[in-house]
């Protein structure tokens, strides 16, 4: 991906975190919304960004949103700092994403390595969930597996990860709870939403 998109983490050619930074402060200051409803979300190197705002933003940000992007583009978590305080995150990857690979490869990062940062970095540290089973086995192959989630996290966060069955590397506004149509999701209803946009 070129220098015109975000500064994600593995892309840091410009202060984009510190110009995020300055913009939630300036807000806070002129118009003060409430500081426990402050979002990212992105697409492609958006939701790479986006990532990056969770990690080294989460004192101003309270969740992310993450839709067909992923924390570690090279497969190297070491290279990730913890983030600096909890937050909520919530990702959405279609399994046949072919610009940012679900399971990965030898050199590039899985789905399950964003969400077990997520789930376990020093900031959330979420102690219950809903599946041991991992989105990935051991070869790379997709599971059965179409949604994990884990509570019980520092500072009340959350951290969900949805498979878009059928998905690609795009944006949905039509519903994904149709069977038989795709991208499809049998966990989404009314409560969690059934469009990108209500999702989130």
């Amino acid at each position: 991906m070129a220098k015109t998109n975000w500064a994600y983490f593995f892309n840091a050619f410009n202060d984009d975190v510190g110009f995020f930074r300055q913009l939630i402060n300036t807000l806070q200051a002129s118009v003060g919304p409430d500081s426990k409803r402050i979002y990212v979300t992105g697409l492609p190197s958006g939701a790479l960004m986006s990532h990056r705002l969770g990690v080294q933003l989460s004192d101003l940000v309270a969740a992310t949103g993450v839709l067909e992007g992923a924390l570690f583009l090279k497969g190297n978590p070491p290279q990730v700092p913890s983030a600096v305080g909890p937050v909520s995150v919530l990702i959405l990857h279609g399994d046949r994403d072919k610009t940012v690979l679900y399971c990965g490869t030898p050199v590039d990062a899985s789905q399950e390595q964003s969400f077990n940062y997520w789930s376990g970095n020093s900031a959330d540290t979420c102690s219950r969930f809903d599946t041991p089973a991992a989105l990935c086995d051991g070869q790379g192959n997709i599971t059965a597996v179409v949604q994990k989630d884990a509570t019980n996290c520092s500072g009340s966060t959350e951290v969900k990860f949805y498979k878009l069955i059928g998905g690609i590397h795009t944006w949905y506004a039509a519903p994904m709870n149709v069977p038989g149509q795709l991208p499809f999701n049998p966990d989404f209803n009314s409560s969690t939403g059934i469009a990108t946009r209500d999702i989130l």
